[in-house]
């Protein structure tokens, strides 16, 4: 994975979620996995196309040069507002 440095072995990752509208709700995880996808960007295209208009102009461009990669999430901590919050498990 080129994002990774080859010495590093752990494919372990924390995010955060960032709200988009400045409000609270939000999500994090610090117990995730990121693992290279077996969906390809050309499998991909009409769903990232559909999510942020425009995009396909950069697929056009680039595309050839992207990978896909999945974050798996065992367990994440989510915050609706300041009075519902709470861990979830998949």
């Amino acid at each position: 994975m080129p994002f990774l440095n080859s010495q590093d072995k752990s494919r372990k990752v924390a995010f955060t979620t960032i709200p988009f509208d400045s409000s609270t709700p939000h999500v994090r995880s610090n117990n995730a996995i990121v693992l290279k996808s077996a969906f390809s960007i050309e499998d991909m295209k009409e769903l990232f196309i559909a999510k942020v208009p425009g995009y396909n102009e950069a697929l056009e461009a680039i595309g050839e040069t992207l990978d896909v990669f999945e974050v798996h999430v065992k367990e994440a901590f989510v915050t609706i507002d300041f009075e519902n919050v709470g861990t979830v498990s998949f």
